[in-house]
């Protein structure tokens, strides 16, 4: 076998002692074979550098597909309006290497790219050939509707008023409310939140699950607790990994600026609240005991490093890039059905040292009656 390409499914089934029915099975991802067989297809697969030429992607699906169509095995990975420099952050790395995994083990292709152009996807997808697709990211509703139509789509992340696609997200829900009664059952009553991107559909919904969480444990639901940035039209911005750590003073005075100031902050994300330890560092304000501080995605590098370490809930990436994929490989048996799945994961309160019982006020000194 002199060249990859001159190797067909049948060189592949006989070095691995199948049937050629049986090999196409593992390469279509059919969820019946057995683990034997599958791992002699596979074994095949990488000793003979077997790569699926023009002929081979001729070969129909035994399973009802998702599309009509030759098959590629290519499954695409795709992170819209962003640049590649998000590809190096923790939590996005975790989550390619769960669904890279979780691909491979299905006899499937993962295809990663990213695009600051949203609208070249259909023809990015087209050109590809993939069989599904994995959209991390926000995109408009029509784009949505069209990529969705040309293979089997599942979105990480918020879809908000967007096509019935299917999702796989953080139940940033029950994660805000976690450590809203956290913070509550330490005694703080004064809870404030801080987001400076009031864009992004994540920190959106942790918003609103703190508005929720406030009227739940009947604290003061007032504005001046919220250190939200003002929406200012349709901004679309471009995702990428920021150089420095984001200054938050102009968004923090309001809260500090007179005496009724918050005793414990949620931060919509970890590294905001870098800027939030620098601004209340500046201000003389103890972090871990005049203000309790928890933020959002729990990545290593920023927690451990900040002093006091920082409290904050877990972004389950791994999690939620297994459940994409096993979620489009349903869809893919099911001829991309048309109804649409919501997945949400939980995440977890990592404490640390940016936490603790709220201060309890000094009674008043009495004073001493004249003799």
């Amino acid at each position: 076998m002199g060249k990859a390409a001159k190797v067909t499914l049948n060189d592949v089934a006989r070095r691995a002692k199948v049937s050629i029915g049986t090999a196409s099975r593992v390469l279509n991802g059919h969820p019946r074979v057995s683990k034997q067989a599958h791992g002699a297809v596979q074994e095949a697969i990488l000793e003979l550098g077997y790569r699926p030429d023009s002929v081979a992607r001729s070969l129909r699906r035994n399973q009802p597909s998702a599309r009509e169509g030759i098959w590629s095995g290519n499954i695409g990975f795709v992170l819209p309006n962003t640049e590649s420099s998000m590809l190096e952050l923790p939590f996005v790395t975790s989550m390619v290497n769960a669904i890279q995994t979780a691909v491979s083990e299905n006899g499937h292709h993962l295809m990663i790219a990213n695009t600051l152009d949203p609208e070249s996807l259909p023809r990015l997808l087209l050109d590809r050939k993939v069989e599904g697709v994995i959209l991390f990211g926000t995109i408009a509703p029509a784009l949505g509707a069209q990529i969705s139509a040309l293979a089997p789509t599942v979105v990480i992340g918020s879809c908000p008023g967007g096509p019935s696609l299917s999702t796989v997200n953080v139940d940033n829900r029950q994660a805000i409310l976690a450590a809203m009664h956290k913070l509550h059952a330490l005694g703080h009553r004064k809870i404030g939140f801080v987001n400076r991107e009031p864009t992004h559909a994540d920190f959106a919904e942790r918003l609103l699950a703190y508005r929720e969480g406030q009227q739940q444990l009947g604290l003061d639901q007032e504005a001046r607790f919220e250190a939200v940035r003002d929406l200012v039209g349709d901004e679309k911005r471009v995702r990428r990994a920021e150089p420095k750590p984001p200054v938050m003073d102009e968004l923090l005075e309001p809260l500090f600026r007179g005496p009724d100031a918050p005793t414990a902050l949620l931060v919509a994300n970890d590294w905001q609240a870098i800027g939030v330890y620098q601004y209340l560092t500046r201000r003389g304000l103890r972090i871990g005991r005049d203000v309790s501080v928890i933020g959002f995605d729990n990545d290593i590098r920023i927690c451990e490093s900040l002093a006091p370490s920082l409290t904050s809930l877990q972004y389950p990436s791994m999690t939620m890039g297994r459940n994409a994929v096993n979620l489009l490989l349903s869809l893919l048996q099911n001829k991309g059905e048309s109804s649409s799945h919501a997945i949400r994961c939980a995440s977890t309160l990592v404490e640390r040292d940016s936490c603790s019982a709220a201060a309890t006020p000094k009674p008043p000194t009495p004073r001493r009656s004249r003799t």
